[in-house]
């Protein structure tokens, strides 16, 4: 047994910097085709992501622990307790007084406000779960029904399906890819593009018929040889009419 642990901890040692990563990643993403580089690029993507988001929260954390020393004391408290609770750490410390909490108006409204705020967070959200419950399932069936029209199967529908919410997620994050943002500006465009190139085509059919007219009626021939001058017009002759005095 001590020999295979050593055989894998010599072939770990073995592994380049880049193999190493790459298990490793690949051990993370489970479902992911190492050997599909878009989507391995992709996957490394959404992993930076959530680093930089997971940094950003760390570093805003940071600040407002520093600027609160009483933050700073409850944070390490808490480290200690298994089921910290904050009110109680605050009455314990003598950092919250109950009876001068309720005699505080201005704190008393502050507190209605807050709960206040919190029960509209709890309606939107059942409003919302409603809505996406209502509206799922028509949903399904359009994209369902678009994907056979496009002759896509199953697997083909359920990875654009994943890439579609993939990109929400995106955008609740704050990125909007730009590949994405030109599909969708090139797709607006769509109508007015086959509308002009309907119209163009009808411009050159008529311009072709046209010139197919033109080709087909007969033009005389020019004389050959030198140039003829055209001959000068002559003066009308007048004759006299017999039958006028």
């Amino acid at each position: 047994m001590a020999k295979q642990e050593e055989t894998k901890q010599e072939e770990k040692k073995e592994l380049s910097k880049r193999d190493a990563f790459r298990e490793r990643f690949a051990k993370s993403n489970p479902d992911l085709d190492m050997n599909d580089e878009d989507a391995y690029y992709e996957a490394a993507g959404r992993m930076m992501d959530d680093y930089e988001g997971y940094r950003q929260k760390s570093d805003r954390l940071r600040e407002n622990i520093g600027r609160s020393p009483a933050f700073q004391d409850m944070v390490l408290a808490s480290r200690d307790q298994d089921n910290f609770d904050p009110v109680i750490w605050l009455v314990e410390t003598g950092q919250l007084d109950l009876e001068a909490l309720q005699n505080d108006t201005e704190y008393r409204g502050k507190l209605a406000e807050a709960r206040t705020k919190y029960l509209d967070k709890l309606a939107a959200g059942k409003k919302l779960t409603e809505e996406q419950k209502a509206n799922m399932p028509g949903s399904v069936a359009a994209v369902t029904a678009k994907a056979a029209e496009m002759g896509l199967d199953a697997e083909q529908t359920k990875e654009l399906m994943g890439k579609v919410y993939t990109l929400a997620d995106n955008i609740i994050r704050g990125i909007i890819p730009v590949d994405v943002f030109e599909l969708v500006a090139k797709g607006a465009g769509y109508d007015q593009a086959v509308e002009d190139a309907h119209a163009e085509g009808v411009a050159e059919g008529l311009n072709r018929k046209v010139d197919d007219k033109l080709r087909r009626m007969d033009v005389p021939a020019a004389p050959a040889g030198r140039q003829t001058p055209a001959p000068e017009p002559q003066p009308e002759r007048k004759t006299k009419n017999p039958f006028l005095a």
